[in-house]
């Protein structure tokens, strides 16, 4: 990857997680679920992890197949789930949610 899109990636993936720990954060104050704050961040999480894996595993490809693009092996390799890319994603999310808990 060249590095204007490494540093977009790393940019996609902050938002998210930033946009993420603000849904965590509104259903933990909103409910006054304070003391298992990291129970719900983890459900969150599950919830974005498993739409991040139905999206790379589906509808990405479907969409470049619907494109008219043929499969091919990056197209493949997209397809394996890997948490370590979205590690960014994970800490962003858990380290927002704590420090406005905190704060």
């Amino acid at each position: 990857m060249d590095a204007k899109t490494s540093i977009l990636a790393i940019l996609d993936s902050t938002v998210q997680g930033a946009l993420w720990a603000v849904l965590c954060f509104a259903i933990i104050q909103n409910f006054k679920l304070e003391e298992i704050w990291y129970l719900i961040c983890a459900l969150v999480l599950a919830v974005e992890l498993g739409l991040l894996a139905l999206h790379q595993k589906y509808t990405f490809p479907g969409i470049i197949s619907y494109l008219g693009y043929e499969p091919n092996e990056r197209l493949d390799a997209m397809k394996k789930f890997n948490i370590g890319d979205h590690a960014i994603n994970v800490a962003v999310m858990f380290v927002i949610v704590y420090a406005s808990l905190k704060a």
